[in-house]
């Protein structure tokens, strides 16, 4: 059966209810029962409970990543060797601008997957940052402009290896790589989200909007969360407590490096929260007993995480149900001009990405059918590819209940709601980068 625009009647609906209620989790609910009314009419309970069930059977990947990392967090702040790795940095870093450049720089310098930079870098340096009042939404807008960025720009990493394998089913030259390398200048927005953020870091560009607030709240009150937010536990860093910055070092070392071998982030997670075990309780660092109050408190602290990204994944699969993703490729059939392909596949499959929440998948949906154009269009496949590549990029960005800003909104103990209205003025700029080097190569390429 055929939607129209019901199909994306639920994104739309989760949207609006986000940006007045300024909460996600509801909004979440609230679409996903709307989703089902449109496709069972008066037996939508019975099928929401369905689809519930078959979501939370499908969720055991990431119920370990989120709660093996929220017991790594929880324990290295219990150890307080967050505080003597800040105090070790501290040492070469003094002022609030080296402090946001080295997590921009760390950011690049962790390109292996997206889960393992955003929470490794926020993680790392959120108590730093604090000593420089800079406001939790901007760590939070400096992390996320790295993350997916860094790991699309480069081919060794797990977003580079999915674009490859796309190149693999539409080869062009032969070798899925070169054509892969051929791509990376042409993902405008994946540059421009990048370079941007020393320009905001260094001021040559002002930050604006709600985040000028944020910014202003932080260095003139001293309160680096926003209202409502806070810190999972009050550090007091004169506590007695013998820890090292080694004890936060290891740890994050282990999950980084073996994250990247072994390609299997919860094994990786598992053997850095086993490491804290060894580092902390022969040393009396905290008790067996208190190493167990972490693991526990850990798991609590990602309940409300865990609980939004099951509802956010129902909604992404009730709205492909209803055919969400036909639906908006249609509407765009009137773009495909074959002077402006690259801008319509930049913003084709980021509609498509932003609504579903599905990155890879809706650049899997999409690039057959704007390579196809492409072909008839005689377009340069490269283009096609650096802006699908960007559009993915772009989405991991603004859907702010997707599991990338989930994730850095965790490292750094905000809110989704407080990520949007914040991060996502500041993203508009390299966007309209972006759009404008698209419209410009369609004709000029």
């Amino acid at each position: 059966m055929e939607y129209g625009f019901l199909s994306i009647t639920p994104l739309v609906l989760m949207i609006l209810l986000a940006v007045i209620t300024k909460k996600v989790l509801e909004p979440a609910i609230i679409s996903t029962l709307a989703a089902f009314i449109i496709s069972d009419k008066l037996q939508f309970f019975g099928a929401w409970v369905d689809g519930l069930e078959a979501e939370l059977s499908n969720f055991g990947y990431y119920a370990i990543v989120f709660g093996a990392m929220g017991i790594l967090i929880r324990l290295l702040m219990n150890s307080k060797s967050v505080i003597r790795f800040a105090e070790m940095l501290a040492r070469f870093i003094k002022s609030k601008k080296s402090a946001l450049m080295v997590t921009w720089l760390a950011g690049i310098l962790i390109f292996a997957d997206d889960y393992i930079n955003s929470l490794g870098v926020g993680t790392s340096m959120r108590t730093l940052t604090d000593r420089y009042k800079v406001s939790r939404e901007f760590l939070a807008y400096v992390v996320n402009s790295t993350g997916a960025v860094v790991c699309t720009l480069i081919p060794m990493s797990t977003w580079g290896v999915f674009m490859i394998s796309q190149f693999e089913k539409y080869p062009v030259s032969g070798s899925s790589m070169r054509d892969y390398l051929h791509s990376i200048p042409f993902m405008f927005y994946c540059w421009a989200a990048l370079l941007i953020v020393p320009l905001f870091i260094f001021k040559i560009i002002p930050v604006f909007g709600k985040m000028k607030n944020a910014e202003l709240r932080a260095e003139t009150t001293g309160r680096v969360f926003p209202d409502g937010c806070g810190p999972m536990e009050e550090m007091d860093e004169k506590d007695g407590i013998n820890s090292t910055a080694l004890d936060f070092i290891v740890p994050m070392l282990l999950f980084v490096i073996l994250g990247i071998v072994w390609g299997n982030l919860p094994r990786a997670i598992i053997v850095a929260i086993l490491a804290c075990g060894l580092l902390y309780i022969p040393r009396k660092i905290m008790t067996f007993e208190e190493f167990m109050q972490g693991v526990i408190g850990g798991i609590q602290d990602m309940i409300p995480v865990m609980t939004l990204l099951v509802f956010v994944f129902l909604l992404g699969t009730a709205s492909n149900d209803l055919g969400a993703a036909d639906y908006i490729t249609s509407i765009l059939g009137p773009l495909m001009h074959p002077s402006i392909l690259p801008f319509a596949t930049f913003l084709g499959v980021s509609l498509l990405a932003i609504g579903t929440g599905s990155f890879w998948g809706s650049a899997a949906i999409a690039l057959p059918i704007f390579l196809e154009l492409g072909t008839m269009s005689s377009a340069n496949p490269y283009f096609i590819f650096g802006a699908a590549a960007s559009a993915i990029t772009l989405a991991s960005h603004i859907s702010f209940w997707n599991d990338a800003v989930l994730l850095t909104c965790t490292a750094t103990e905000i809110r989704s709601s407080d990520y949007l209205q914040t991060s996502i003025p500041m993203i508009s700029l390299p966007l309209a980068i972006a759009a404008a080097g698209y419209l410009a190569l369609g004709f000029i390429g």
